[in-house]
C-alpha cells in the first residue's frame, strides 16, 4: 500500500490548525491513525470507537469499499481535512467524526 503523505501531512495541519493539539507531533499521530483506519475501511467493514460531541463513546462499523454508487459527485462544498467521513453500515448511511476523538 502507498502512503499519500501529501493527505497525511494535510491532515495534521488542520488538526494543529483548529488548536486541536499543542504540537504538531501530536497532531500528526491523530492524522496517523486516521490514515491507518482509512485504509483498513477501503478494504473491509471495521469495528472502530469515537467519542461524539456531547461525549458519548459511539462503536461504529464503517467501510469505504464500493460505495462510489451513493456519491453523486462532489457538491462543490469544500471538505474539512480534520473530519473523517465514513459509511455506517449498521445505520445505512453516511457519518462522520473529528479524527482527534478517535479512540
Amino acid at each position: 500500500m502507498r502512503i499519500d503523505k501529501s493527505s497525511l501531512f494535510r491532515t495534521a495541519h488542520a488538526i494543529y490548525k483548529r488548536a486541536e493539539t499543542s504540537s504538531f507531533a501530536e497532531a500528526l499521530k491523530y492524522a496517523w491513525k486516521a490514515l491507518k483506519l482509512k485504509a483498513r475501511m477501503a478494504m473491509e467493514v471495521v469495528e472502530f470507537q469515537y467519542k461524539k460531541l456531547n461525549g458519548e463513546i459511539r462503536k461504529a462499523s464503517g467501510t469505504l469499499k464500493n460505495i462510489a454508487e451513493y456519491i453523486k459527485g462532489n457538491s462543490g462544498n469544500k471538505t474539512r481535512e480534520d473530519l473523517m467521513c465514513y459509511f455506517d453500515v449498521e445505520k445505512k448511511g453516511f457519518r462522520s467524526f473529528i479524527i482527534i476523538n478517535l479512540i
